[in-house]
C-alpha cells in the first residue's frame, strides 16, 4: 500500500507492497508495489464515483449498486461472445452506502492465491488499488426491492460469506455447479438468494441453497453466460494442473471443453442477468480522462 507522508505542505507518496488479496483479484500469490501515479489515479476515479453515488443517493436513495472495473485487457483476448455492451469489465462488487466500514464499501469475492479466495469489505479507492488495465467503471443501480434485499441479506444479517462458503475459486468458473466460484459468480449467487428472499422465499442462507433456487426456478434461463476462449492445448494442460492455479476447467463439461470455449459469469452476465429479471434500473459509466494504465506499478513474488 502506499503510506502517506505530509511534510509541512509537501505531500509525499511512498510506494509500498500489498498483498494481492488484499488490493484486487487475480493475481494471487504476488505483492503489487502500487507507484504514485496509480494512488493518484485511484484516488480520483473513487472520489468521481463516490460522488456519483452521492448524487444518487440524494435523488432517489440509491444505496446498492453493482460495480465493474476494468481489471485486465483479458476479455479482449478471450471473450467469444461479448455479452451487454458493457462486456468488458472483468471484476464485480457490490458497493452498499452506510456499510459499518465506511460510507460506500464494496463487497466483493478476492482470489488470494491458488485455488484460495475470501470475501472483503473495502473502500471504493482500495477497490481501484489494483492496478487495473484502465481507470474505468460501470455502475448498475438495481431495482429498490432488490438494493432492499440485499442491503437486509448483506448488512443486517452479516451474510457477505454465506454465497461464498469456502468454495473453491477459479477464474473461469462454470456458474451452473458449485464446483468452483469466482469474483462475478459470487454475485451472481448473491443476486439469486436476494431474488428469493424478493419472491418470499426466506430459508436461503447458503451458496448451495442458491444454486439449488436458480436451476429450481429457472433462473438459469436468465443467465447468459460470456464465453471464454480456451485452446484445446490449454485445457488439457489445465486439466492435468499445469498453467495457473487459479483457473482450472474441471468443472465444465466436456462438450464445452471440446469446444474450445467455457461458460463463464462477466459483469455484462450481472447486467443482462438483472436486466432479465426486471431489476436493472440504470447503467452509468465513468472514467478518468485519462483512463490509460498507471506505468509505475511493479510485481513481485
Amino acid at each position: 500500500m502506499l503510506r502517506i507522508i505530509f511534510l509541512g505542505s509537501a505531500l509525499i507518496l511512498i510506494s509500498m507492497p500489498v498483498n494481492a488479496a488484499q488490493n484486487g483479484s487475480g493475481t494471487g500469490c504476488s505483492s503489487t508495489h502500487i507507484g504514485p501515479v496509480g494512488y493518484q489515479k485511484a484516488a480520483q476515479i473513487a472520489s468521481k464515483l463516490s460522488s456519483y453515488l452521492e448524487r444518487k443517493y440524494a435523488k432517489n436513495g440509491t444505496r446498492v449498486v453493482l460495480l465493474g472495473r476494468a481489471g485486465s485487457d483479458s476479455p479482449r483476448k478471450r471473450f467469444a461472445k461479448k455479452v451487454n455492451k458493457y462486456w468488458d469489465y472483468t471484476h464485480g462488487g457490490l458497493a452498499y452506502r452506510d456499510h459499518p466500514q465506511g460510507l460506500w464499501s464494496v463487497v466483493h469475492l478476492l482470489n488470494d492465491c491458488g485455488e484460495k479466495s475470501s470475501i472483503y469489505s473495502e473502500s471504493l479507492m482500495k477497490f481501484f488499488l489494483d492496478d487495473p488495465f484502465e481507470y474505468r467503471v460501470v455502475v448498475g443501480i438495481p431495482s429498490a426491492e432488490l438494493q432492499e434485499k440485499l442491503h437486509l441479506l448483506i448488512i443486517e444479517r452479516n451474510m457477505g460469506a454465506a454465497f461464498h462458503d469456502g468454495s473453491i475459486y477459479s477464474s473461469i468458473s462454470n456458474p451452473f455447479n458449485t464446483q468452483r466460484q469466482n469474483s462475478n459468480e459470487y454475485l451472481l449467487d448473491t443476486f439469486v438468494a436476494a431474488i428469493a428472499h424478493l419472491n418470499g422465499n426466506t430459508s436461503i442462507f447458503t451458496r448451495e441453497q442458491s444454486k439449488t433456487y436458480m436451476l429450481a426456478n429457472n433462473l438459469n434461463a436468465k443467465v447468459i453466460p460470456e464465453r471464454a476462449k480456451v485452446k484445446g492445448i490449454e485445457s488439457f494442460g489445465l486439466a492435468l494442473g499445469f498453467g495457473p492455479k487459479n483457473a482450472t476447467v474441471d468443472d465444465h463439461p466436456r462438450e464445452e471443453r471440446r469446444g474450445g470455449a467455457v461458460n463463464i459469469v462477466s459483469v455484462g452476465t450481472l447486467l443482462e442477468f438483472l436486466s432479465n429479471t426486471d431489476n436493472l434500473v440504470s447503467t452509468t459509466e465513468l472514467a478518468l480522462q485519462d483512463m490509460t494504465k498507471a506505468g509505475d506499478t511493479r510485481y513481485s513474488r
